[in-house]
Parts: C-alpha cells; structure tokens; sequence
C-alpha cells in the first residue's frame, strides 16, 4: 500500500476538481488529484458538455439569472419552512435538507462571483464567446468556452500539469473512503488503481 503525504486530496478531475486543485495550489498547498479515468479521458461530465454561462457580457449575468437558476433548481423555498431554511445547514431538520430547494445566498454568490470565475479562466487561455444555442427559444444570450467543457479541462489541466512540484495526478484511482481522526475530522482518503 502506498502512502502519499499532501495538503490537498481532490476526487475528480472534472471542472470543479481542476479548479480546486489550481486554487489550493496557488494557495500553497501540495495536492493530489484522484481521477477515476484514464488520462486522455479526464474531466468528468464537464468534458461532455458546452458549459453554457447566462452572461449578458463578460462582466454581467443576465438579468434573470437568479430567478432562471432557481427555478431549474427546484424553486424558491416555501414561506412556510423558512424559519427552518434560516438554520445552518447542520441544525435543518433531514426533509428539509432533502428537498431541492435553492438557498438565495448560494445564487446570489454565484451571480456575483462568476465574472470573477470566467476572468479566472481566461488566465489559462480559455476564449469565451457568444455562441449559437441548439433552442428552440432563447430568453437570453448565452456565453461559453470556444471548445466547450473539454476546452476548460484541457486549459486547466494543462496549466495543473505545469504545476508538477505541487500537484501530482492519479489516473484510474477511484476514491474508496474518508480517513477520519477520532473527532470525526477527515484527515485523508483510501484509493485504488485500477491494475
């Protein structure tokens, strides 16, 4: 059984993994990315999609982007369970948490920060550009990567791979399990690899 001693353990190599990985590495931290797939297949469903952004311009969402988000999310939440909704996450009853139900915060953050996010991934060489949708109808312009999501794990990936002195990547290793200390923190996580 191998050891490996990092700061940072990410399970998937898709957008989101790729992001965390850059980020704790530009942080300093040395970080191990655990990919299930092989190499020339990395990037999770990112890879397959067109990874659409509901921009009005680099700068701007749309202006409905919050209600649009919402709405393919499961709705706003019912007056009737916010004083639940209120509650930390931890403290909701277990219905509450089960529903799909989207917490205004979290779209209200997302809506501020993606300009950042896209500026982000320009750095890496990733072109964005208003491209022709596959809709029947469109209540507003949509933004994305020329090349798709396989353009942003390509970039990113690239850029994580030029970063080898402190992320080291594991093809066809599948995470197993959390490795916990006796007060429930995680300290690591147990792998295979495939052969």
């Amino acid at each position: 059984m191998d050891t490996h001693d990092v700061d940072v353990v990410v399970v998937g190599c898709g957008i989101a993994g790729l992001s965390a990985a850059m980020t704790a590495a530009e942080h300093g931290a040395r970080v191990a990315v655990l990919e299930r797939a092989p190499e020339d297949e990395r990037g999770g469903n990112t890879r397959y999609t067109e990874s659409f952004w509901r921009m009005q311009s680099e700068d701007a969402v749309s202006e409905d982007f919050e209600d649009r988000f919402a709405a393919n999310s499961g709705g706003w939440p019912d007056p009737g369970i916010l004083q639940d909704a209120v509650r930390d996450r931890d403290n909701q009853p277990a219905v509450l948490r089960s529903l799909s139900v989207v917490d205004p915060e979290i779209v209200a953050t997302l809506a501020e920060e993606a300009p950042k996010a896209l500026k982000w991934l320009k750095g890496f060489g990733v072109k964005f550009d208003f491209l022709p949708l596959y809709f029947l109808s469109q209540s507003t312009t949509r933004m994305g990567p020329i090349g798709g999501g396989l353009a942003l794990i390509e970039a990113l990936g690239k850029a994580a791979e030029a970063r080898a002195e402190q992320i080291t990547f594991h093809y066809e290793t599948a995470a197993r399990d959390l490795i916990t200390d006796d007060l429930g923190q995680v300290r690591g996580v147990t792998a295979v690899t495939r052969g």
